[in-house]
């Protein structure tokens, strides 16, 4: 593959283009899971602990209790009035149970728009445009992505967050209005992104000293004008406390901590998520499904992924692993304008990484968080490695991790399809 970059308009163009068909793709699956698997939205934590119902409320009806503005500051204010609309349109059209289609057209809309960032975020990193083109399509077909891109949940959003954050701030830098429009945006949508909207504000090669004030100089801002959007909120939303008042956790975050009680959990717990944070987020292990609580079904990866491979998803992980020894190597040479950017994704990998050592049962629920850094890291890190030789070997690799990619997560779809379908 070819590592010319493109032109402005060119790459907003294809940015544009990779936006639409995947916003497509992900709303004819959350289509497809609306009409052949009703039973999906029926009772809570059913699918990787994501709470559907909650969500469709939260997206999709403004009278509905907003009360996670600790975790979700401005869900309500940033998003409520475009899923409420979406709702009332389809309601309209004679669809039953509209909410929840409208909910995951929503988050259909977000992940392809993340998809179309992701191209945008790759070129600031330097990444060739046929490279970047691949690595778009790795990204948008991981297992994160065509999951919560189209079923009710905040990690569509929450991505699509990210991205903009680390791509407003990849140099050349957006202008500081851009930036902070970003910050806002990430931190409403989860309070926990504001690590990631500090981390991006740094060059990690010069600020040095400067540190403090080059973070505060956005961080500040980005919680003071959340503050007062918080109130704003609470005026059209009474039931949505702000953010910023003391008040208690809710019970789902509460029983999520895990703590593990000895060295040997500990090591355990560490291989797990270094096995989300690497494989897990893109290509789907087996699943198990737990029928013993019914009519509620608990659908989730086995406890220890890499046993529970399925064939073409061991065939990905030998080719992903290449691709990110590759990518390891490349990231230690110097000299690329985007260094400070790649030691930022990181950092933000490192967070989320330590962050789910004791937060999380079911950790795929989360990789929306870390899944677009892996890529954006592994992209750029090839760009500085895979040359001649090198280059054709992971150049094959990235075709044959794509298919099985493909392979691994369409099997996902099927087990998710066959297991909540009937009435």
């Amino acid at each position: 593959m070819g590592n010319p970059r493109q032109a402005p308009s060119r790459l907003r163009g294809e940015a544009l283009l990779f936006t639409l068909l995947f916003t497509l793709a992900y709303a004819a699956l959350a289509s497809a899971f609306f009409t052949r698997a009703p039973r999906l939205f029926d009772h809570l934590d059913q699918v990787f602990d994501a709470d559907l119902g909650i969500w469709t409320i939260a997206l999709t009806r403004p009278q509905g209790p907003h009360g996670q503005n600790l975790a979700h500051p401005l869900i309500p204010l940033l998003l409520l009035p475009w899923g409420t609309a979406l709702r009332e349109l389809l309601r309209r059209c004679g669809v039953e149970m509209a909410g929840v289609l409208a909910a995951g057209l929503l988050c259909a809309v977000a992940g392809g728009a993340t998809v179309g960032a992701f191209r945008l975020l790759l070129d600031r990193l330097g990444v060739g445009a046929a490279r970047a083109r691949a690595f778009t399509v790795v990204f948008a077909l991981s297992a994160t992505q065509v999951a919560f891109s189209s079923v009710p949940e905040s990690y569509a959003f929450s991505a699509l967050s990210l991205v903009l954050v680390f791509w407003t701030a990849a140099p050349p830098r957006r202008s500081l209005a851009a930036r902070l429009l970003a910050g806002v945006f990430s931190f409403g949508v989860t309070s926990t992104n504001l690590v990631a909207v500090a981390l991006a504000q740094l060059d990690w090669r010069r600020d040095g000293r400067r540190a403090p004030r080059v973070v505060a100089c956005v961080v500040g801002p980005v919680v003071l004008a959340a503050a007062a959007l918080a109130v704003l909120q609470q005026s059209l939303f009474p039931g949505a406390r702000p953010f910023f008042l003391p008040g208690p956790l809710g019970s789902g975050y509460t029983s999520s901590f895990v703590c593990p009680s000895s060295p040997h959990e500990l090591v355990e717990r560490t291989a797990k998520v270094a096995a989300h944070l690497i494989f897990v987020g893109m290509a789907a292990p087996r699943v198990t499904l737990d029928e013993t609580r019914r009519p509620r079904v608990s659908l989730d990866f086995e406890a220890s992924p890499f046993p529970a491979l399925r064939p073409a998803g061991a065939v990905h992980a030998v080719f992903w692993g290449l691709l990110v020894a590759m990518a390891l190597w490349g990231l230690r040479r110097d000299g690329k304008e985007a260094k400070g950017m790649l030691i930022a994704l990181l950092g933000w990998l490192a967070f989320v990484g330590a962050l789910h050592l004791c937060f999380g049962w079911s950790l795929f629920l989360y990789s929306g968080h870390w899944v677009f850094a892996v890529v954006a890291l592994t992209a750029a890190g090839l760009e500085a490695s895979a040359v001649g030789g090198e280059g054709r070997l992971a150049d094959a690799a990235i075709v044959l991790s794509v298919a099985s990619q493909a392979v691994a997560n369409a099997s996902l779809v099927a087990d998710v399809l066959r297991a909540f379908s009937g009435p």
